[in-house]
């Protein structure tokens, strides 16, 4: 089912949770006002040209996945794959901050205190796909959905 208001050219469905109810806030349900998008194409570029493509769902969570990706692969140097499998964080306004394993947990804890507001979370945003350029202008793709989902050459 859908419901749309009248006069605010709102359409409500899943994507209602994005608002936040409380008025005036930055994103506080309002007349003309655009609620967070649910998808997340992101491309880097170099001096070559398109190094990299990545993307995933994940609502409030795709920001923190995404950034995460493009350091990992601008300024550490790994593949898609090497990127999938990093420990994730998101934080997010006065709520707790997620972590995706129990070593950036402990870390976090340790440096912080044991008081730290930070939980730890079975998954931190949707399932991950990339593709990365290699030196030699091979493409190297993963997906969390497995290789299965995943062309080659």
């Amino acid at each position: 089912g859908v419901v749309v208001f009248v006069g605010l050219g709102l359409l409500l469905g899943n994507g209602m949770s994005r608002f936040n109810t409380e008025p005036g806030r930055p994103n506080s349900i309002a007349p003309g006002k655009r609620m967070l998008h649910n998808m997340s194409p992101l491309l880097i570029i170099n001096d070559e040209g398109c190094c990299c493509v990545t993307g995933l769902p994940g609502g409030r969570k795709i920001v923190n996945v995404a950034a995460l990706m493009a350091y990992a692969v601008t300024r550490l140097g790994r593949t898609c794959g090497e990127a999938l499998s990093m420990p994730r964080f998101h934080v997010e306004g006065p709520e707790e901050a997620e972590v995706s394993s129990e070593e950036l947990l402990g870390a976090l804890k340790d440096r912080y205190g044991r008081g730290y507001p930070v939980k730890l979370a079975a998954k931190i945003g949707g399932p991950v796909a990339g593709i990365v350029r290699d030196s030699r202008g091979g493409l190297l793709a993963a997906s969390e959905h497995g290789p299965g989902c995943v062309a080659s050459e």
